[in-house]
């Protein structure tokens, strides 16, 4: 059962049209990939969903509901969470004061939001840096912290783009290990990532983006043989030679 689908959505910056009639959804506990070329609408489409931009028409259904036109925080209280590309966390704010304020979404007690955004801290591995400023986090550490936040707000889903962009391979690893452990909590994940070895390895579905549309949809498998997922983004290089 989808605990997301947009319809017909569309977006558009005076004659630019970014994003064009994208029919999409998440099904509960499933994680979905989107990939496309820099300029696809990819972060466009999250923005439209997460209440980030207005849409110019088309909707936004979240657990049943019509979210088309909501603020990010009436659509975060209702259980969607996301990243951003750039992470923006308080800079010269403690670990623990950047994901408490997440936290503070659920409850109004401050032991409660301590609580809940230690456990968060510790379920990501960064107990180590709670009383460190952000500003003074790697750049592996500030992605996690980015997530914390966003993991703090008791998401149903959780959306995230481009969260593995920059880091190194192990690091890599790393964060699919807690991409894995957030999904098998129970928590939708959409994906946004340019890394094909990583959107194709975790993801259930997948969409691909071109211009503003969605061209293709399916399984990794499908996506890979896609002839114009190939033309328009994955290169020859995945192409499945003729007999």
């Amino acid at each position: 059962m989808p605990i997301l689908k947009t319809e017909k959505l569309t977006k558009k910056f005076g004659g630019l049209v970014a994003v064009k009639n994208i029919d999409f959804e998440v099904n509960e506990k499933e994680i979905v990939g989107i990939i496309g070329a820099n300029g696809a609408g990819k972060t466009t489409l999250f923005n439209c969903i997460s209440g980030n931009l207005k849409t110019t028409s088309g909707k936004v259904i979240f657990d049943n509901k019509d979210i088309t036109g909501h603020k990010p925080y009436e659509i975060a209280e209702l259980g969607l969470a996301r990243t951003f590309q750039v992470v923006r966390p308080f800079a010269n704010k403690s670990v623990l004061y950047n994901v408490t304020v997440g936290a503070f979404l659920r409850t109004n007690q401050k032991s409660e939001a301590i609580e809940k955004a230690k456990e968060i801290i510790n379920f990501l591995n960064l107990s180590s840096k709670t009383e460190v400023l952000a500003k003074n986090l790697t750049l592996p550490e500030r992605k996690r912290l980015e997530l914390a936040r966003a993991l703090a707000t008791s998401p149903v889903l959780l959306m995230l783009d481009e969260v593995m962009a920059g880091l190194r391979p192990a690091e890599i690893q790393d964060m699919l290990k807690i991409i894995e452990k957030i999904n098998k909590k129970g928590i939708a994940i959409v994906i946004i990532e340019h890394i094909m070895q990583v959107i194709m390895s975790v993801s259930n579905r997948i969409y691909c983006m071109n211009f503003g549309e969605k061209i293709a949809s399916g399984t990794p498998q499908e996506i890979t043989k896609d002839k114009n997922v190939i033309k328009a983004y994955l290169g020859d290089e995945y192409g499945i030679p003729e007999n």
